[in-house]
């Protein structure tokens, strides 16, 4: 027996359907807040050459004047030593002018150094003339001054003499007076007495004459040293001031030689492989003056590296090592950035480095270089130049807790450190 009442009571197949499935969907996304979730910090690039010095510059005149012919063409490859253009002088003379002005300074800055070596000469004679000249003079006063250590010897025993003899010439003098002695007797003595005494006053006189001369000897030495002083001082100034001619030559030579081989080297050459971009002075009539750029020239990058753009903000969050998923303008992509298996078109970068301090304001850069695992395009196709955007790999953490971090503008889990972070 069927009751109609309990029929009409039980829900429909719709109802019941529905309720399934919506519990299905509550239960999925209660499942879907558990799962994992890669946060990433994302920014904005430009492809660069990762070795400075192989980044695009301006080739500059290396005079100034008119480009004679180019060698290039523009966006064409070209090896080291390649010729890029050649300049030539306003002045056609200027050249032969330059050479006219160092060869005149060359023939000066020779006749100086032959005054010098003549000069150092004389300085060495003088010396030599002034040893074997104090020699001789040091040899005379010393001679002197024994034969007055001599004369001075003698004198004293001459006047012991000299005083004998008047002792006894007085002593004879008076007893010839009182006819004890005899007149010849009295003669002998006085004639001894007077010998005596011409012996020492000849002696005196040799004495004073010494002297004098000794005096002499000395002033003449005196003299003699002090003129031998000046002219050696004199001879040193002149030595000094033909030294200082000769620097000032010296660096006139050296000043105006880098002068002429600049003006030498008016054929200019690539310095490194690479390519010119643009020619910038296309009009071979148009004077350009030195250290004008002629060429923009882009080296060949052996490495490159993409210069990611990073707010201040998120500056703290990235380090060295950290893994990066980087995506080039004009490469079809699809990329999730919570999920980074998914990477159809995007290619593994490694954070190799930071700006130390903020580039401009409120940004700072960091150097972002090919995963060795996933490697970038040729540069035939990835040209320096192109623009990216990476995003920089962080912690990993719950769809549930990313979606609370993003609602209460909280910031991402910091990693300590990022080369040891995979």
């Amino acid at each position: 027996m069927k009751f109609k009442a309990f029929k009409q009571t039980e829900l429909s197949p719709f109802v019941r359907q529905a309720r399934i499935t919506t519990t299905g969907i509550i239960i999925i996304l209660i499942a879907f807040l558990f799962l994992p979730w890669q946060q990433t910090t994302k920014g904005t690039g430009t492809l660069i050459a990762y070795e400075p010095s192989q980044r695009e510059y301006n080739v500059l005149a290396p005079i100034s004047g008119f480009i004679k012919k180019y060698y290039i063409e523009e966006n064409k490859f070209v090896i080291k030593g390649d010729s890029l253009f050649d300049m030539i002088d306003l002045d056609a003379q200027y050249l032969e002018k330059v050479k006219s002005i160092i060869d005149d300074i060359k023939v000066q800055h020779k006749n100086v150094q032959s005054s010098l070596e003549i000069s150092h000469g004389r300085k060495q004679n003088l010396f030599s003339n002034l040893k074997t000249s104090l020699e001789i003079y040091n040899k005379e006063i010393m001679q002197i001054e024994e034969l007055l250590k001599s004369l001075n010897g003698k004198k004293i025993s001459q006047k012991n003499n000299f005083e004998i003899a008047t002792s006894n010439y007085e002593r004879v003098k008076l007893l010839h007076l009182e006819g004890i002695e005899s007149k010849r007797t009295y003669e002998v003595v006085k004639n001894e007495y007077i010998k005596e005494g011409v012996i020492f006053d000849n002696i005196t006189i040799d004495i004073e004459i010494k002297t004098k001369s000794l005096e002499i000897r000395k002033k003449k030495k005196e003299r003699f040293i002090k003129e031998q002083e000046n002219d050696i001082k004199l001879l040193e100034n002149s030595i000094i001031s033909s030294e200082n001619k000769l620097k000032y030559f010296e660096q006139e030579i050296k000043k105006i030689s880098i002068d002429l081989s600049r003006n030498n080297t008016s054929k200019v050459v690539a310095s490194k492989d690479g390519y010119p971009l643009r020619i910038l002075k296309n009009d071979t009539n148009l004077y350009v003056k030195k250290g004008e750029p002629v060429v923009h020239f882009a080296p060949q990058a052996n490495k490159r590296a993409l210069l990611l753009k990073v707010r201040l903000l998120d500056m703290p969050l990235i380090k060295k090592g950290l893994q990066v998923r980087v995506q080039f303008h004009g490469w079809p992509s699809l990329q999730v950035s919570g999920w980074p298996k998914i990477k159809f078109g995007t290619f593994g970068g490694v954070v190799d480095k930071i700006d130390y301090i903020a580039h401009e304001k409120g940004v700072f850069y960091a150097y972002i270089v090919e995963d060795p695992l996933e490697p970038w395009p040729s540069s035939e196709v990835l040209k320096i130049g192109t623009e990216a955007t990476g995003w920089v790999r962080l912690s990993t953490v719950s769809i549930g807790y990313e979606m609370w971090r993003m609602h209460n503008a909280q910031p991402p889990i910091m990693i300590n450190n990022g080369e040891n972070y995979k």
